[in-house]
């Protein structure tokens, strides 16, 4: 999961660094794997072009992306989308592929993904849970962030504990 999560994290981090575009529809079905192990991100169909510009902005009209991976302000339409609704909807993805099961509703956290698949690292589920912070205050604010997490994960490294509980994510790692 670590090489999905490289390649969709430099191929968003390029969108968005380069066009200021949000993807809104991260999910399993849009990852593809060739023969040759390269993942490929598909789908830019109902991605959207923002502008990095401050004051008050517009928002959509409707949610854009699939319930099951979206992220908490594309459900609620009140903020303009940048990044972190890419990175909450990539872990929501991460987590489905490593577990078999979808992450959560939104009125309940996930089980710690080790409760279905105990080979998962601690890093990799650190990972998630950064992820997974329903406010994307205190999210995971960039690819470069993501990215250099999953580089320690490969290099064997965990975490320090993060204290999630005031930010609320939607999973919450077993002690």
């Amino acid at each position: 999961c670590l090489l999905i999560c490289e390649s969709v994290a430099a191929a968003l981090d390029f969108a968005w660094n380069n066009h200021g575009i949000v993807h809104c529809d991260i999910k399993p079905e849009n990852i593809m794997i060739n023969r040759d192990g390269v993942v490929k991100l598909l789908d830019l169909g109902i991605s959207h072009r923002y502008e990095h510009k401050e004051g008050p902005q517009s928002v959509p009209d409707h949610v854009l992306g699939t319930p099951a991976y979206i992220s908490p302000e594309q459900v609620y339409g009140d903020v303009e989308l940048d990044c972190r609704s890419d990175v909450y909807s990539l872990a929501a993805t991460l987590y489905h592929l490593s577990t078999g099961r979808t992450h959560c509703s939104e009125t309940t956290q996930a089980r710690d993904p080790r409760t279905y698949r105990p080979s998962l690292s601690e890093g990799f589920c650190q990972l998630l849970e950064a992820m997974l912070v329903k406010n994307r205050d205190f999210r995971i604010a960039s690819w470069s962030d993501v990215f250099q997490m999953c580089q320690q994960i490969e290099a064997g490294n965990s975490f320090a504990p993060r204290d999630v509980t005031a930010a609320s994510s939607s999973l919450k790692l077993l002690s």
